[in-house]
């Protein structure tokens, strides 16, 4: 899977390819590249929702909605028959790309409504946004590509898929037929109704088939943004804040506005609120090495509090997240995700249709991960998350540290971090405008196209220094 954004805000052009495990965007601030995950991730989101209700439900399509007519008028799909029935020069009409569109229009009514309501969620200039015309390129396969017109919530979907024919027939028993080079459905007369079951039959299978290639891909995803732990304590404490101003409203004088909260931030709130056991989950084995290796301690979901709370190795003291040390609760969240959060067990529903052999991988959208940590411990953290991108999971993250982009490096060259999967992007800014662009990767690892002038910048400053403090020594 591909994901292509142009013409989005700061972004200029953004380009990243989920069919690696690991993706890096390194780049200055205030660049775009949490816009840029932001975006993936509300697209990956509400594809993998409508992936589940399109496959799970597979004998209905999300059919057009007319208003009440007492002429009861024809469907898309019942007017191409009669039209075919009624040209008396054409007995065979390939109708593939008429079935493409016909499915398009409904993909546009099942996922445009809430896909531009989560832009609105989180974007507050998603009304200028639109000014720029906006596109999303989605590349889902080989076979399934779809561009996403913002603007006019339009979308053009493009599938390669065996020919679907009408043909003419004078037999009312002939239904159809499907060979080895395409599908062909009979018309007899002008009777619509058993075409134009088939017909629908198709679109339905059309249906399974881009929902299908999709949950097989991306099981889950999840975003952890930056400033995780302020996120986490304010807003447990924002909840009961909100719940005595609701029971007290009648008491209440001037108007309340409510704080704007991205979704991502809020979904993020939201799955560490939701947590009602202790149960481990998929990746509890490298919430445990990161609290080995990082953390010194144990991240615990407290029942009677129910909240996450730190509890240091030889201690019994439990601590609450806004009472421990910075680095503590930042990474807090991140573990409590791994141990009872992320799950990769494949569904039922999904087993069935494509049994144990391929299994869908979780995304995980991490901004900042080294943020309030020393060198050392950003080491330790980033050489067990890529541990973690072989485990069926694909991390995503932003990062401005030097530390992790050389460890990284290091990685790939012991052989020890495939370059095959993982992928160092860069994100600059040309003209007012954010491209990202994929760096160059061999066995040696990664050019360094980031950190190499600030380094340099900062040795010829030094030299200049010395050399300053030298004449003066020497004048002396």
């Amino acid at each position: 899977m591909r994901i292509k954004i142009r013409n989005w805000g700061p972004l200029k052009e953004v380009d990243y390819d989920l069919s690696k495990n690991l993706i890096v965007t390194y780049g200055d601030n205030n660049i775009g590249k949490s816009y840029a995950m932001q975006v993936i991730y509300l697209l990956l989101k509400h594809l993998i929702s409508y992936a589940k209700r399109s496959v799970q439900v597979s004998r209905s399509l999300y059919y057009f909605d007319y208003e009440d007519d007492p002429q009861k008028p024809l469907t898309p799909i019942e007017m191409l028959v009669v039209a075919f029935s009624r040209e008396e020069s054409r007995d065979v009409l390939d109708i593939s790309e008429e079935l493409i569109e016909i499915y398009t229009e409904l993909l546009e009514r099942a996922i445009y409504p809430r896909l531009v309501n989560s832009f609105q969620n989180t974007f507050g200039t998603y009304s200028q946004i639109l000014f720029e015309k906006p596109e999303i390129r989605l590349e889902v396969s080989e076979s399934i590509h779809c561009i996403f017109d913002l603007e006019h919530e339009k979308l053009t979907l493009r599938m390669k898929r065996k020919p679907t024919r009408l043909r003419k027939t004078i037999s009312e028993f002939h239904k159809s037929r499907n060979g080895k080079e395409q599908l062909d459905i009979y018309v007899c007369q002008n009777h619509v109704s058993t075409p134009a079951n088939l017909i629908e039959e198709e679109i339905l299978k059309i249906q399974r088939e881009f929902g299908l290639e999709i949950a097989k891909q991306v099981k889950a995803v999840y975003f952890l943004p930056a400033s995780r732990s302020g996120i986490y304590t304010g807003m447990s404490s924002f909840g009961p804040i909100l719940a005595q101003l609701s029971q007290n409203r009648a008491y209440i004088r001037g108007p309340i506005q409510i704080p704007s909260i991205s979704e991502p931030i809020s979904d993020y709130y939201m799955q560490l609120s939701d947590i009602r056991s202790d149960t481990r989950r998929s990746f509890s084995e490298w919430a445990e090495k990161i609290e080995a290796n990082v953390l010194k301690g144990n991240v615990i979901y407290d029942k009677k509090s129910k909240s996450i709370v730190y509890q240091p190795f030889g201690s019994n003291l439990r601590m609450e997240m806004g009472d421990t040390s910075s680095m503590v609760s930042e990474i807090s969240p991140i573990t409590a995700f791994l141990k009872y959060i992320v799950n990769t067990d494949m569904p039922y529903w999904l087993r069935r249709q494509i049994g144990d052999a391929e299994k869908p991988k979780v995304v995980l959208f991490i901004e900042e991960p080294e943020a309030h940590l020393h060198p050392q411990n950003q080491i330790a953290l980033i050489k067990i998350f890529a541990e973690l991108s072989k485990q069926n999971a694909i991390m995503i993250m932003a990062s401005h540290s030097n530390y992790i982009f050389n460890q990284l490096n290091n990685l790939v060259l012991e052989q020890k971090l495939d370059k095959e999967s993982y992928s160092p992007i860069i994100m600059q800014k040309k003209r007012n405008k954010s491209r990202s662009s994929y760096m160059h990767i061999d066995e040696l690892g990664v050019d360094d196209e980031n950190f190499a002038d600030v380094s340099e910048q900062l040795f010829m400053e030094r030299e200049e220094i010395l050399c300053k403090l030298s004449q003066e020594m020497g004048e002396q």
